[in-house]
This record gives structure tokens, C-alpha cells and sequence, in this order.
């Protein structure tokens, strides 16, 4: 034993140090392996996810996408609509990156850009309301940087239809999977009201 070391038979006497060690290093070290038990086995679906995300259309756009990027998603999509390709669901991506800032832009806004309208935010939040009803019961306050944002654009706009048919797929897929468990006992407990 060096000087200054604490040797495995001695006991700590100080309380904080005793609690950091025996209790919160322990539990620290726990959930960190309890993380990676979970989410390891998917960590390529969770990569494709996030190249969904807004936050990543920047990187998406100078450097494109990384070769094996989307090809789990495409897989599991496939269950869902046969006609899905991995090529298309990739252009269209990079294309929906392209053109995210000029899609971000709401249609209120867009026309109070065009025709210089001065609209304060309750006449912006009500006429924004009145176009889409749907969008009030997402968790999203239109911060236009999250995937919810982009599920609401590609459904107001209604590319869906045609423009981003598979994307509009992947984002519906990526919404409706429940990130934690609680998602799932909440979904339960709506079921149970139901």
C-alpha cells in the first residue's frame, strides 16, 4: 500500500464519502450498464432516427449521408409499404434537408414575409391554429427544430402525397415508437380509459 491509501479493510469514516461510494457509484454504475443493455442491440435504428432530426440536416447537406445510414429504418419500414426503396427514402431526405428552411417557415408567415404584414403573435397563434387543429395536441410549440415540427409541415403542406411520401412514412414511424417505458404504461393507461 502506497502512502495516503486507503486499504479494502479499512473503514471509511467520512459519511459523504462512505454514501458516494457505497450507494451513488453503485447505482451510477448500474444504470449505465442498464443503458447500454437496452439501446446497444438497436443502436443502428437509433442511428438512422437520428439522422432524421432537423438538428442533423446541416451535416446532412455539406457532407451528405453516411453510406449504411437508413438501411435498418428502410428495413423496418418495408413492413409497413412494400414499394419503399432505400434509395428513395435517402433522396428524399437530402432533399427534404435542402429545402427545410424554406419549408420551416409557416404559411402565416410566409405570407406575412411576402406582403410585409405586421402580425402580432396572439393574430399569428390563431390564424396558425385555425389551419391546423391537429398540431395543437402535439407536444411541440413549433420550435421548428424537432421531428415533430417536420411530421406537422410534411402534414400541412401535404407533401406527403407524392414529394415525401416515404419520409412521411419514416417520421410517422419515429413518432409512434415510445422512447421510454413510461410511453408504454401511458399507452396502456389510455387503453384501459379507453
Amino acid at each position: 500500500m502506497l502512502a495516503g491509501e486507503i486499504s479494502n479493510d479499512m473503514v471509511n469514516e467520512d459519511p459523504l464519502k462512505k454514501f458516494e461510494i457505497e450507494v451513488h457509484n453503485r447505482i451510477l454504475d448500474i444504470v449505465v450498464e442498464s443503458i447500454n443493455k437496452r439501446f446497444i442491440k438497436h443502436r443502428q435504428l437509433y442511428n438512422d432516427l437520428s439522422c432524421l432530426s432537423p438538428s442533423y440536416f446541416l451535416y446532412i447537406i455539406q457532407n451528405g449521408l453516411p453510406d449504411q445510414a437508413l438501411t435498418t429504418l428502410c428495413d423496418k419500414l418495408k413492413s409497413l409499404n412494400s414499394n419503399i426503396t432505400y434509395n428513395g427514402l435517402k433522396d428524399e431526405l437530402i432533399h427534404f434537408a435542402k429545402n427545410w428552411d424554406k419549408l420551416k417557415k409557416s404559411l402565416a408567415e410566409s405570407f406575412a414575409t411576402t406582403y410585409s404584414l405586421e402580425l402580432t403573435q396572439d393574430e399569428e397563434d390563431d390564424i396558425e391554429s385555425k389551419m391546423n387543429p391537429e398540431s395543437q395536441n402535439m407536444t411541440c410549440k413549433s420550435c421548428k427544430n424537432c421531428v415533430v415540427c417536420c411530421y406537422n409541415i410534411l402534414q400541412k403542406c401535404n407533401l406527403y402525397c407524392d414529394a415525401y411520401a416515404n419520409l412521411f412514412l419514416a417520421y410517422k414511424y419515429v413518432l409512434t415508437l415510445p422512447s421510454t417505458q413510461v410511453s408504454c404504461e401511458r399507452s396502456f393507461s389510455f387503453l384501459k380509459n379507453i
